[in-house]
């Protein structure tokens, strides 16, 4: 499992987009990284999430934040006398988080309809009911 942060792309075009994913996540610094354990993300699953994404960065880094939002899940809440530690916070800011890259990557948030159909007289009279006789 590699780090590398190479924003000017020297190394080439997937150096600079794992770098610029990591830019996005905040995930910069090798050994101080945004995982509940403390460590980075790797080169290797940025990648992995870039190629899923079709190559975008900011896909890259939504599917990134997701998966770290369910990472964070599965840390639990604890209070210890006066002091506490609440990763559910932790873990909402990322699923937060890869909802505002979604948007800025194009694909949007999820959403949800429902289908509906009216189904009374109106719309009997209507003509857009089948009625069986």
């Amino acid at each position: 499992m590699t780090f590398s942060y190479d924003l000017a792309g020297t190394a080439g075009a997937t150096s600079r987009a794992v770098a610029r994913i990591r830019l996005e996540l905040g995930d910069q610094n090798s050994g101080a990284g945004v995982n509940p354990d403390g460590t980075n993300l790797s080169d290797e699953e940025l990648l992995d999430f870039y190629g899923r994404e079709a190559n975008s960065v900011l896909g890259g880094a939504a599917h990134a934040a997701e998966a770290l939002s369910r990472s964070w899940a599965r840390m639990s809440d604890m209070r210890a006398g006066p002091l506490s530690q609440s990763f559910s916070q932790t873990s909402a800011a990322w699923a937060k988080q890869a909802e505002t890259l979604r948007v800025q990557a194009g694909g949007g948030a999820p959403v949800f309809k429902a289908l509906s159909s009216r189904q009374d007289g109106y719309a009997y009279r209507a003509g857009s009911v089948d009625v069986n006789p």
